[in-house]
This record gives structure tokens, C-alpha cells and sequence, in this order.
């Protein structure tokens, strides 16, 4: 690993690795920092409609060829009206999407083939390492202490790219502000898939979405014949929900108009777990749980003195909206871009691209915002519900 390079990225999830790649495009020798020494499983994600492109421009193949798969729209019961005594459910079909579907990922192969992709690119990828920040006074660079079990490492950089995710951890050690609107819990059921042939009706590969009184439920088809089956409530839920084996989880999801009757029966009976979980997972043979926290966030500026921030760690949204992995890949491109502009400009400091971009992850989180609210306002069957009544006095 070179002791110098031009741009340093710290995180090796789906937008560090985006901005290596679009950033060797563009002829910069860059570096890739990631604590983890390969990509981990990570359920239910889709990909927006265009992502598919995105991924392309990155070197990314046919995605079905990878395993992904299709989604041709989305069910939703969320907001609904009674017309003439009957409950109606909207759908979002993207058969005519110029963009095409949208695609439910294999996350982990999906970033294993942005992981190869960098490195046949050129990029420099070191797993198994954590960065510190280490001040150069008297120089415009960064420089980090780099730390594995083999020992520490240092590498100066004129850019620092932050895509650490949630933590943004750079970016707050750099100065920059993380501003949370909401706060959110995931409570996931991934297993296998109901079977085509189980009863009419059972098996799709939409993605569907219900509104209930705790918050909201999410269904995904995922690869390999199986589905991960969401729950997004608030953090004081989470006990009622998950004590005695997730069985309120169980009556919960077994309480759902639109779920299910696309799901198999041995999931709406149970078995579920014996233990609590804790922030992380109980696995129980082939089914796996997980409990994920969220929040709505973003930071003040995502980007400073010759650095960005990009993805997770730039702005988290909310998942009803279903565009984190999409932005992270349009963040990644407009990252590359900036700093090879700001390269060309010969230039110390924050000048105009790098503003553009900090303005654009600005604007992108107002707009997400917006947009969450006005989902979150077409809900008015439990208005004195906690999870709708938080949503709908602040907005977030």
C-alpha cells in the first residue's frame, strides 16, 4: 500500500467503492479503507428504479445474471379509502418505467462485484483496517493511522472521502454536524420464500408495503428463494414486540390485510426465537432475525477542507422511500467529479464544485424530508397511534 495518495476513501460499502471506481475513472489513484474484511448480509434492500443504469456505468453487468432479481412494482396499503364499501390498496407498476424495474439485491454479492470491480480498476482495497485521523500541520493533506491486526500504517492523502455510513465518523472528526430528525427501528424476519405452488396467490415478486397502527410493514423477495418481512416501528415498540419469543411481532404480521396472504403459514405461526435479540441477530436454522436501528439524518455540510462525505454518512433516509442505495451511487459519481474538478483548479480550501455538491446533499435531504412527510400525512386511519401521531408533529 502506497504511504501517498490523491484521494483516500474510508468505507468499503456500496458508495465508498462506487466513488473509487468513478474516481479511477476519472485518473485518480485512490486508496479504499474498510473494516471489514468482506462484504456482510444485508436484507431486503432494492434498488431503485435507474439503478440498474448507475450500476452499468460502474462496470456492473446484467443484474439477473448476478442473481438479483426484477421487481416489477409495488403493492402499498397505506392511506387507503373505502369506496363503495370495499378497502382498495394502490399499486406502483414499473413496466412502462423508461428506467426499467427496480431490482431486490443480493447486498453482499452486489458489493463483492463493486469490490472487484475497483480493484481491476486500479484502485488500492484494504480490508481489515480502521482509520484514525493523525494532523499534518503545516500541509494540505490528510493524513490517517491506519489499524489491522498486523500493526498501524500511515497513508497521506490530498482527499478524504467519507463513506463510513451512519457514523460518518470523519466527517464529525473533521467538524462537520450530523443532524437527526427521527428515529427508527427495523425489525426483520428473513427465510425462505412461500413456495409458487403453496396457494394462488403467494408468491410475488412485488415489493409490498402496509401500513398498521406500530408503524409500517415491508415485504422483499430476495434471491436464492427467500424474503425478508420488515417491520418499522418506533424504538419504544421494540420490547412489546420482540419479549417472548417475538411473539407480538408474530400476532402483528399474522394481523396484516396485505402481507399475509403472500406469506407461508409456518411464518405467521411461528416458530420464533426463544431469546430476546439485542441490536444485532439470533439466527434459528435456516431463518434469521435482525434488529436494525435508523435515522432519519443528515449532515450540516457534506463536504469541507478537501474532503466529502457520500452516502449513509452524507444523509440517511428513510427506507419508506426506498432511495438510499440509489443516492449513494448518484453521491459516488458527483464525489469523483468534484474532486477532480477541484484538482484541476489547483486550489486549497472549499471552492465552488465542492460547494455544488455540499448544496446538492442539502437540498437532497429537504427533498427526502418533504417527501417522508407527505407519505407519513396520507395516513389518517390512527391518528392518536404514537407512531403516527410522532411522524405527523414533526415532520423530521
Amino acid at each position: 500500500m502506497p504511504e501517498r495518495c490523491t484521494v483516500l476513501v474510508v468505507g468499503g460499502g456500496v458508495a465508498g467503492l462506487a466513488t473509487a471506481i468513478e474516481a479511477r475513472r476519472l485518473g485518480l489513484d485512490v486508496v479504499v479503507a474498510e473494516a471489514r474484511d468482506r462484504p456482510v448480509e444485508r436484507y431486503g434492500e432494492t434498488l431503485a428504479p435507474g439503478g440498474a443504469m448507475l450500476a452499468g456505468r460502474l462496470g456492473l453487468g446484467d443484474l439477473s445474471a448476478d442473481g438479483h432479481l426484477a421487481c416489477p412494482g409495488t403493492l402499498v396499503d397505506w392511506g387507503r379509502t373505502v369506496a363503495g364499501g370495499a378497502d382498495r390498496s394502490g399499486a406502483n407498476d414499473f413496466l412502462l418505467d423508461p428506467y426499467g424495474p427496480s431490482w431486490h439485491l443480493d447486498r453482499a454479492a452486489f458489493e463483492s462485484a463493486l469490490r472487484a470491480t475497483a480493484v481491476a480498476s486500479g484502485a488500492i482495497v484494504v480490508p481489515g483496517v480502521r482509520g484514525r485521523l493523525h494532523p499534518e500541520p503545516g500541509t494540505h493533506h490528510h493524513r490517517l493511522l491506519l489499524q489491522s491486526t498486523a500493526g498501524e500504517r500511515s497513508v497521506s492523502a490530498d482527499w478524504l472521502v467519507d463513506a463510513s455510513g451512519p457514523s460518518a465518523s470523519i466527517a464529525r472528526r473533521l467538524g462537520a454536524v450530523r443532524r437527526v430528525g427521527d428515529r427508527l427501528v427495523a425489525l426483520l424476519r428473513i427465510g425462505p420464500a412461500a413456495p409458487s405452488s403453496s396457494s394462488p396467490g403467494r408468491s410475488t415478486h412485488r415489493t409490498l408495503i402496509e401500513a398498521v397502527p406500530d408503524g409500517w410493514w415491508y415485504l422483499s423477495r430476495l434471491p436464492a428463494d427467500r424474503m425478508a418481512v420488515v417491520l418499522v416501528t418506533d424504538p419504544t415498540s421494540v420490547p412489546g414486540l420482540v419479549s417472548g419469543g417475538w411473539s407480538g411481532w408474530g400476532r402483528a404480521l399474522a394481523a396484516t390485510r396485505l402481507l399475509s396472504p403472500c406469506l407461508p403459514e409456518d411464518l405467521i405461526g411461528g416458530p420464533f426465537p426463544q431469546a430476546q435479540p439485542g441490536e444485532g441477530s439470533d439466527d434459528n436454522g435456516d431463518v434469521r432475525w435482525r434488529v436494525r436501528s435508523i435515522a432519519v439524518a443528515s449532515l450540516e455540510r457534506a463536504a469541507g477542507r478537501r474532503w466529502l462525505a457520500v452516502g449513509d454518512a452524507a444523509a440517511e433516509l428513510d427506507p419508506v422511500c426506498g432511495r438510499g442505495l440509489y443516492e449513494a451511487l448518484l453521491d459516488a459519481r458527483d464525489a469523483a467529479r468534484v474532486i477532480a474538478a477541484e484538482l484541476d483548479r489547483g486550489r486549497d480550501g472549499v471552492e465552488q464544485p465542492s460547494r455544488i455538491y455540499a448544496d446538492r446533499v442539502r437540498q437532497r435531504a429537504a427533498a427526502h424530508r418533504a417527501e417522508r412527510h407527505g407519505w407519513y400525512a396520507l395516513e389518517r386511519r390512527w391518528p392518536d397511534a404514537p407512531f403516527w401521531r410522532a411522524r405527523l408533529s414533526a415532520p423530521g
